[in-house]
């Protein structure tokens, strides 16, 4: 929670030890350094999140998107963990850290996931076959992380679940050979 309300650079191993009632000594003798300590906070999120991932990947073409529409709510209700994660790549974008690569494969893997589903729905005919889906699941993952920051900079006033559900809708009869269908 720390890494997620202060940030990496900020939040500091005293802190953080405080708030899991341990000693620094003994917060750093399970994680010998503070990145050890984030990467294990972030794998712990990514583990859960990652699970939901594929199971909703698992339902295949076009129903994978349909099952996407309610990731808004899952970073609200996990706002802590979304937070950190804006912060840490905000933070990092521009540097060569282990952090940096941590979060640009992130991306390429949520990337390929959501190409292939598309792709998979494509080669189904559930989605015209003019439409780029690259480009598309491009598009879906700028406006998650467009809904993450429009989330916090309104102090949650803009929902992301919202935002989400509405813009996979409006995905949906945009590419989809049967719009109606939703």
């Amino acid at each position: 929670a720390r890494f997620g309300a202060e940030g990496y650079r900020s939040a500091t191993i005293a802190a953080i030890a405080a708030d899991a009632g341990v000693t620094d000594a003994g917060l750093l003798y399970h994680f010998p350094t503070k990145e050890d300590l984030l990467f294990a906070v972030i794998m712990r999120a990514d583990i859960d999140q990652q699970a939901i991932v594929e199971g909703r990947r698992a339902t295949g073409g076009m129903s994978y998107l349909r099952t996407m529409r309610d990731w808004g709510e899952l970073m609200e209700r996990e706002s802590s963990v979304t937070a950190l994660h804006t912060i840490l790549s905000a933070e990092h974008m521009l540097d060569d850290s282990r952090i940096n690569a941590y979060f640009r494969e992130r991306y390429e893997g949520a990337l390929a996931i959501s190409v292939s589903a598309l792709a998979e729905a494509q080669g189904r005919g559930e989605i015209r076959a003019e439409v780029d889906v690259k480009a598309e699941a491009r598009l879906l993952l700028a406006v998650m992380d467009g809904a993450r920051l429009q989330y916090f900079f309104t102090d949650g006033r803009v929902s992301m679940a919202d935002m989400i559900r509405t813009y996979i809708d409006q995905l949906i009869a945009r590419i989809s050979t049967h719009p109606h269908r939703g």
